[in-house]
């Protein structure tokens, strides 16, 4: 199996770097594998968590916008992580405009299916069958699906045909079977090419990438093949990838894939899960409402101290490239709800209940019927986040919604066994999830209660290491100075002296 750790955000002192930007991101492969994992009664590597998919994974709580693309909201709340009074958690939420689905755009879908021999484990490709019966359930005289299949090499099941003849789809299903290698590059180049016969006005074009993504044959290299994949985006074409299978499974590349495709990565471990990705999420997984959505938070020195954002940490972008529409970010669907978290450290008493504590900024570019997407004018929306506008008395006081963020995230927290989490009870945390559950039994708050008793009775707790003297709070601001003093010129390294970080700091910006 196949994964990528991308470390630890750290705090970071506001005087020094205010500013948050990242590409939006709604993929919940993360979630759904990890869950797998834990119900077939093994810990998922700390590498194969990545906390966003965690917090995304939960429906849509917040209000979408009555008017425009998007409505932006926000929560804040202390923090009951970490042992420090001082910490609060503050809640982000981009909620996408909703399309009913009789107004929705007609779809030309092409799936291209992997059907080589590591499909056959665990009934992968049967699975993969019922997800694509249950997509085309969701389609009308509208839209059209193709079908490719790919192993050692690629073929046209069914060429680009109404969603309503059912008889062509079904035989076309049935003579998908496994067996070879696995030609992902022959697959996307026949499964683009057939979409691109299906581009016109009006229509929203999309591939469907569904395999284990262990690609051993043809043009293997990933980056290469997401790039490849990118160019596509630019004549509107989007992917979205489905994961499936156990013990050989490539989740750098699925995600690689769909990022770069403006797309949603999705696993599906069984029929449930197939259904919740492709029936419950039917609009907002193939139906884009606004591309290359980038999103940037700027803390006020005044009224933070310090920040760390929960997640993302894959989607980084550079604060200066936040305008520069050049820049590929993510995509959102209709009615999608993108939430981020960030733990802040507030001034003890000295925070303004009016004054700004930070700005959220969203930047997209809307998806416009009969233009080339790379030529339309990308839009902005800022909103100020207030104490006064956001904040609740205590976590208990919080939306149910804000909780279930924060429970999440801090269940992926120490799942990848993050520095952030040393210190922290996994036992304390189910007790929490448990009495969200009692006040809520929805399937999500039951799944999240389930996730964390399986991970403490496999004895997560062990796994994270305890604080020591060369953890925590100096050494994060340590590492986060030196790498900021070797920016600008710097040697951390070298005899300072007495001087302090801030004095070598002082001196490289003086450079």
């Amino acid at each position: 199996m196949y994964f990528r750790f991308w470390g630890d955000n750290p705090f970071v002192p506001t005087r020094q770097d205010g500013l948050s930007t990242f590409a939006a991101d709604v993929d919940t492969a993360s979630y759904g594998l990890a869950r797998r994992m834990l119900r077939e009664g093994f810990l998922p590597p700390r590498e194969q968590v990545r906390t966003e998919e965690f917090v995304n994974a939960a429906k849509p709580d917040l209000a979408a916008p009555e008017d425009g693309a998007f409505a932006l909201h926000a929560e804040l709340a202390p923090s009951p992580f970490g042992g420090r009074e001082d910490r609060w958690l503050l809640r982000l939420g981009v909620r996408a405009r909703e399309v009913e689905r009789d107004a929705r755009p007609p779809l030309a879908l092409t799936f291209v299916v992997d059907t080589s021999g590591s499909m056959r484990q665990g009934n992968r490709l049967e699975l993969v069958k019922h997800a694509i019966r249950l997509l085309v359930g969701e389609l009308d005289s509208r839209d059209s699906i193709a079908i490719v299949r790919f192993s050692k090499d690629a073929s046209e099941a069914l060429p680009p045909t109404s969603a309503t003849s059912r008889d062509a789809i079904e035989t076309a299903l049935f003579s998908l079977q496994p067996g070879g290698g696995t030609n992902a590059e022959a697959g996307l180049e026949l499964g683009y090419s057939l979409a691109s016969m299906t581009l016109m006005e009006g229509v929203q074009t999309r591939v469907v990438f569904l395999s284990d993504g262990v690609a051993n044959l043809g043009e293997t290299d990933q980056k290469r093949l997401a790039d490849e994949v990118a160019d596509s985006v630019g004549r509107g074409i989007f992917l979205n990838t489905i994961g499936v299978g156990m013990s050989n499974h490539n989740d750098v590349f699925l995600e690689q894939l769909a990022d770069r495709g403006q797309g949603v990565c999705d696993y599906v471990g069984d029929a449930a899960d197939a259904r919740r990705a492709i029936v419950e999420r039917f609009v907002g997984s193939f139906v884009t409402v606004a591309r290359d959505v980038k999103i940037q938070v700027e803390f006020d020195p005044n009224q933070v101290v310090r920040w760390r954002q929960l997640g993302y940490e894959n989607r980084a972008v550079a604060d200066r490239d936040f305008r520069n529409d050049a820049v590929d970010a993510g995509e959102i669907g209709a009615g999608h709800q993108v939430t981020c978290l960030y733990e802040l450290e507030l001034p003890g008493g000295e925070v303004s209940r009016e004054a700004a504590l930070a700005k959220l900024r969203v930047r997209w570019k809307p998806v416009v019927s009969g233009e080339q997407p790379r030529a339309v004018e990308a839009l902005e929306l800022e909103r100020a986040v207030t104490y006064a506008g956001a904040a609740c008395a205590s976590f208990d006081a919080a939306p149910r919604g804000f909780r279930r963020a924060a429970l999440a995230a801090q269940l992926a927290e120490c799942l990848r066994r993050s520095t952030h989490a040393r210190g922290d009870s996994v036992e304390a945390l189910g007790q929490v999830i448990a009495a969200l559950l009692a006040e809520d039994r929805s399937d999500e708050n039951a799944q999240l209660a389930e996730m964390a008793q399986a991970a403490i009775q496999l004895d997560l707790q062990r796994q994270i290491p305890a604080l020591g003297p060369g953890d925590g709070d100096a050494a994060h601001r340590k590492a986060y100075l030196d790498a900021l003093i070797r920016s600008l010129g710097g040697d951390p390294e070298a005899a300072s002296g007495n001087r302090s970080k801030e004095e070598q700091l002082s001196e490289a910006l003086g450079r």
